[in-house]
């Protein structure tokens, strides 16, 4: 074990490498963004298990710098990091590249990864608390000096530290006043900022009690309920960590309630402020928070009361306990809304410090860590520093009330109109308990009164009965019918309006969006309507993703039903029961196989205990009650419940389970599963009905789409390139279009360029019936890619080392050389990306100007080449063909002396590369069979390693040969 643990210790990145993944904690934010991350595109391995990721062949590949690396998934940088230790026992030695294959690298590079992965999660987390600061600027209107100041004090933070703060509750007092006091919806970052206030500043917290977030409200509303909060709350309930929860509510997107789970006592409190909407809704609540509770706390709730007061308090207690009365929460209350008033009195006051608070001199000098001074936020707005003291709160033990007169604390009281409305009482004098009520509940702005208002507003209602206005702002106005702000151009002007009314989006929303009017009526409130009818979904993709996959695996109409052998036996042996027909004989009783059929099928979907709608891509009960409940979630409808059951059986999450089956076994797919009528509709609809239909199945059109959807012609990629090329061809045509810029399979298009290489006038023919490219196109490209370069030069002789190694041939070689006449003169050409000239004795000589190639024209004709001289490598084999190693032009008095200078310097090439030849093959031309027999005296005289001698005689013999018309040998 020790050892492993020192191997382990020593496996590490580059020092070099390491720093660059692993920035000093100290540095800020500003300069930790600008350090360079690695690139991580997402492997395409990603379906490889974790150990099949390490490899035992040795590293090919050691990046050096940061940007070298490439990353796997974050998941992937954090699995293979933990499985280093199993591949070092397994002798591993390799990782493999997350992109290419074949590259291999170093153990130590999961560590980099790992490392490399926590720079990337920390760059994208910085830049997201960024993005929060100016999305929150935006929302809330931040004065420039404020937004600012707060995102510099984010770029000078360490990097490695983190800044919840800004993200929870960081709003000031004067925003937070008017975000509640205005008409401005208030979303779950909004109510989780207050909570996460309350949680971390409010130190009056009893212990046991606890305030969630409102993530353990959607787990529970959910479907089916799951979620991290959803097991985390619950374990801490069922341990006794958690004594009394604390969590609000969502109800259809538009009003907050709170909830409280005593787990003490068994008591669920609910609180509202409007029991005439919530009604409906509270069933379901407490059904999903009972169902929560039932695997945590067994034990039945003894009691469940919700009383219904302003602001989401909870004040239900069991029975025979103190409950605080109306008159005294709305003293608290007012309480509250006074200080927050006094906080938004001037609009264009500083807001507070988010991150810090200065100290009294205000020079930044010297600062205090947020939570460590009061900074006038929201945790400053408790009901016990209101102005409303503790002494005047009325006594507990006298707010006991029987259940008849908290019933009659209930009713709705008179709201008067606007104009008839009294001013808030003000600090210096304030009035009885039910005064205060009043005031704070009818206090409006002065601009309701104002007659140019009043006008303002009858042209409104008359547009749009169902308008609003704001208490903020005397220009904004509310679109009953899509539910949108509008603000005017100036005051008591109707143009904007009447141009949002007619804009499209606000004509296309045909049903009335809620508003707060609907939580507080300004007349006594309604009969509760009758709730919608909702047709029940089923189960699909929302439910489990699995439920998708199913229906795609299987063509059976329903499920959780017997084998059909075991029906065909039931089935039979009710024939078998019941009595024959009068004047008929007992054997009458005997079904036909297409009966059979039926009744075994009739009986599947009686038997069945779910409903496959393929169709609608959902799973129903067979006993679905086709309407569904009433969802807290108005955007989602919940499945009814007897579909919800079905989640139980374990036959159906068997089914789930089950994998996809390979596509080679779909063919074995009983008939009895298909639908005819639905294939047949399908066939016709997509035009191979009459393919499916022709020669009963046998036409050769039918075989050859049958052989190519089972993939048997696909060894045979030019032939596949040339069909492709023919359908394309003929679509083009058909729709009278030309063939430029066709694009051709590789395959196709390489056998139709050695083709028209070999005989041009062949291809023609070929091309006129099959396709393909011109014969201009061929040459341009040919061009283009360069071709062989003349002379005796190295990336000819790396090109025959090449060849050989392709051919995996370790051995000697054959040499011949010959010479081949060629029309005199010079000729220009295009070699890549260089001009050439070639028709000149001994040479090919380049140009990059005219006038080089005008000086060229005045060559002389003795200096111009009338032959080609070839020298060629032969593998001594049979049935392959030579290479060529080098040309050179020459003309016929060239001299032996030229001869003899160009074979050694080839000879030289060869020898670099590792490659020898053991003969050499030339004509029988006199100057020929001179240079064999210089290069024969010579090694039988000088030896190695003289300069003068030929290197072919050290180790290898080779043999001189020459053609019929000189038959001379020669073997040293």
């Amino acid at each position: 074990m020790a050892d492993i643990d020192t191997t382990l210790e020593s496996i590490q990145p580059p020092d070099t490498l390491l720093a660059q993944l692993k920035p000093d904690p100290s540095i800020s934010v500003a300069e930790f963004l600008t350090w360079h991350q690695p690139d991580q595109p997402g492997s395409r391995k990603w379906n490889l298990p974790t150990q099949e990721w390490y490899s035992q062949s040795l590293p090919t590949a050691h990046p050096t710098t940061v940007h070298d690396l490439t990353l796997p998934s974050s998941k992937l940088c954090e699995n293979l990091d933990s499985d280093l230790r199993k591949a070092v026992l397994a002798g591993d030695q390799s990782v493999q590249h997350p992109t290419t294959n074949g590259v291999y690298l170093p153990l130590w590079i999961t560590r980099a990864w790992k490392w490399a992965n926590v720079l990337v999660q920390k760059q994208t987390f910085w830049d997201m608390q960024l993005k929060w600061v100016e999305r929150t600027a935006e929302e809330e209107e931040w004065v420039i000096e404020f937004k600012e100041y707060v995102t510099k004090a984010i770029l000078k933070s360490p990097w490695h530290s983190g800044l919840a703060p800004i993200e929870r509750g960081a709003v000031s007092t004067t925003t937070l006043a008017w975000n509640l006091l205005s008409t401005k919806w208030l979303n779950d970052e909004s109510v989780d900022s207050l909570l996460e206030v309350v949680r971390t500043e409010n130190n009056k917290l009893d212990a046991g009690v606890a305030i969630a977030r409102t993530a353990l409200a959607d787990d529970i509303i959910k479907v089916v309920p799951s979620g991290w909060a959803y097991a985390s709350w619950g374990q801490k309930l069922a341990s006794g960590e958690v004594k009394k929860l604390l969590m609000p509510f969502n109800v259809d997107n538009i009003h907050w309630i709170a909830a409280e789970v005593d787990a003490t006592n068994s008591i669920v409190n609910i609180g509202d402020s409007a029991p005439h909407v919530i009604k409906r809704y509270l069933p379901n609540i407490t059904k999903r928070i009972l169902q929560w509770l039932e695997p945590w706390n067994p034990r039945k709730p003894a009691k469940m009361r919700g009383f219904y007061y302003a602001c989401c308090i909870n004040i239900g207690t069991a029975s025979g306990d103190p409950i605080m009365d109306t008159d005294s929460f709305a003293l608290h209350l007012h309480g509250l809304l006074e200080k927050l008033s006094d906080e938004a009195q001037d609009l264009e006051a500083e807001r507070q410090d988010i991150a810090y608070q200065t100290d009294s001199d205000g020079d930044c000098d010297k600062t205090v860590g947020l939570g460590k001074v009061s900074t006038g936020m929201v945790w400053d707005l408790k009901p016990a520093v209101s102005r409303v003291g503790r002494e005047q709160a009325p006594d507990p033990g006298a707010m006991t009330k029987t259940k008849t007169s908290i019933q009659k604390k209930h009713k709705k009281p008179k709201v008067e109109r606007p104009s008839q409305a009294k001013k808030a009482p003000t600090r210096e004098k304030q009035g009885s308990k039910s005064e205060i009520v009043k005031a704070v509940i009818n206090a409006v702005p002065p601009w309701f009164t104002d007659d140019d208002f009043v006008k303002f507003k009858k042209k409104v209602i008359k547009l749009d009965p169902k308008a609003e206005f704001s208490s903020r702002d005397p220009r904004l106005v509310r679109c009953g019918r899509c539910g949108k702000w509008t603000e005017v151009r100036y005051k008591n002007s109707m143009d904007r309006f009447k141009e949002h009314r007619q804009l499209k989006r606000c004509q296309a929303t045909k049903i009335d969006q809620p508003s707060l009017s609907v939580f507080f009526p300004k007349s006594s409130p309604a009969k509760p309507k009758s709730e919608p009818s909702h047709p029940c979904p089923g189960l699909g993709y929302t439910t489990d993703p699995h439920i998708t996959i199913y229906l795609t695996r299987t063509a059976a109409p329903c499920g959780g039903v017997p084998h059909r052998s075991t029906l065909k036996v039931q089935v039979l042996r009710q024939a078998a029961r019941m009595p024959p027909h009068p004047g008929l004989s007992k054997r009458c009783n005997v079904l036909k196989p297409e009966a059979l059929q039926k009744r075994i099928l009739a009986a599947e979907r009686a038997q069945a205990k779910w409903i496959n709608d393929h169709f609608i891509g959902a799973v129903f009960s067979a006993k679905c009650l086709h309407h569904a409940a009433p969802s807290l979630d108005s955007r989602l409808i919940s499945p009814c419940a007897a579909c919800i059951s079905i989640l139980g059986l374990k036959v159906f999450r068997n089914a789930l389970r089950r994998p996809m089956p390979f596509r080679k076994n779909a063919k074995f797919t009983p008939k009895t599963y298909r639908n005819e009528l639905l294939g047949k509709a399908f066939q016709r609809h997509t035009d191979v009905q009459e393919l499916m239909e022709m020669d009963e199945g046998q036409s050769h059109w039918l075989v050859f789409a049958k052989r190519g959807a089972s993939g048997r012609y696909k060894n045979q990629a030019a032939f596949l390139g040339m069909m492709e090329a023919i359908m394309k061809i003929e679509d083009r045509r058909f729709r009278g279009k030309g063939l430029m810029n066709m694009k051709y399979d590789a395959e196709f298009d390489s056998i139709c360029t050695n083709i028209a290489l070999i005989s041009p006038q062949a291809y023609r023919i070929l091309q006129a019936e099959y396709g393909g490219r011109t014969l201009r196109s061929i040459q341009i490209i040919q061009q283009k890619h360069g071709r062989f370069q003349p002379g005796i030069i190295a990336q000819n002789v790396d090109a025959v080392l090449q060849w050989a190694k392709d051919l995996n041939y370790h051995g000697p070689l054959l040499l011949a050389v010959d010479d081949t006449k060629i029309t005199i003169g010079l000729r220009s050409y295009r070699d890549g990306p260089q001009w050439k000239v070639g028709g000149m004795h001994g040479a090919v000589v380049p140009f990059t100007r005219y006038p080089e190639l005008i000086k060229l024209r005045e060559t002389k004709r003795e200096d111009l080449a009338d032959k080609t001289r070839l020298w060629l490598a032969g593998i001594p084999l049979p049935g392959i063909p030579p290479k060529i190693v080098a040309t050179m032009p020459i003309h016929s008095k060239v001299a032996k002396a030229e001869l003899r200078r160009w074979h050694t310097l080839v000879e030289e090439r060869l020898q670099e590369r590792g490659l020898h030849h053991i003969s050499y093959n030339v004509d029988g031309v006199s100057i020929e069979c001179g240079l064999t027999h210089d290069i024969q005296d010579e090694a039988s005289v000088v030896r190695p390693p003289t300069e003068a001698a030929s290197d072919l005689s050290a180790e290898y013999m080779c043999i001189m040969m020459a053609d019929h018309r000189g038959i001379h040998s020669w073997a040293w």
